[in-house]
């Protein structure tokens, strides 16, 4: 939406330095926000893009590849969190933050494992069961992907005596070409994958993770719709 709008603000990577100050509900936290370094209000702006644009495709990634889900899901709980923090959205955050708490789930490889499986949520001892290094060709994808993601929607300069730029490469009409051509079909193909594993595996499971995996399914169906 904020590429569709072709609004310069987001363009140009400056909305948070008026976004602090004018919206609605400002949080405790907003003013000291609005005092940050232009350059790190501009480098949020583009974490948010990262977030909301290509992050938000690994919530619906299937259970072969689930690192992708425990880092869209740690990501988008941490924007969240930073927004329930610099503003007042009432119960928006609150239901994202819900819908993401069903993504932690621990790790199986199919249905003889799943009656054992258990829900994870985001605690010290649940944080501790995570285990990346267990699949860590996973893992070293899921952060290429970011990085991949980064380097292709933004040229950043660091160098020289001149004050940090970082700029956004995508334009509106890139974006609908990238996400007509590109993420829409990989969406619909993880959707479909990831709807039919739940659908199967949801017979398979204990009762406590068959609630876990019921959401899933649900928001599977919802993106398919």
């Amino acid at each position: 939406v904020k590429l569709q709008a072709d609004c310069p603000t987001w363009n140009n990577l400056t909305a948070l330095e008026y976004h602090f100050a004018t919206q609605c509900l400002p949080g405790p936290l907003a003013w000291y926000a609005h005092q940050m370094h232009p350059f790190l209000l501009r480098l949020s702006v583009a974490a948010t893009f990262i977030i909301e644009i290509p992050v938000a495709f690994f919530l619906i990634c299937p259970d072969f590849i689930l690192e992708f889900r425990w880092v869209g899901a740690f990501l988008q709980l941490c924007l969240q969190v930073l927004i329930i923090l610099s503003g007042n959205y009432n119960f928006f955050n609150a239901l994202t933050i819900a819908l993401c708490l069903t993504l932690l789930s621990s790790e199986g490889a199919g249905p003889s494992s799943m009656g054992t499986r258990e829900v994870l949520l985001p605690t010290a001892k649940g944080l501790s069961k995570y285990r990346f290094t267990k699949r860590p060709l996973n893992v070293s994808l899921c952060f290429g992907v970011l990085a991949w993601s980064f380097a292709s929607m933004f040229k950043m300069n660091i160098s020289g005596k001149e004050q940090p730029i970082i700029e956004l490469i995508w334009d509106k009409a890139f974006c609908e070409r990238i996400v007509i051509e590109t993420c829409l079909p990989i969406a619909i193909l993880a959707v479909f994958v990831s709807t039919i594993w739940s659908g199967r595996c949801i017979f398979h499971m204990n009762k406590t993770f068959r609630i876990s995996k019921a959401f899933h399914l649900v928001i599977c169906i919802v993106s398919i719709g």
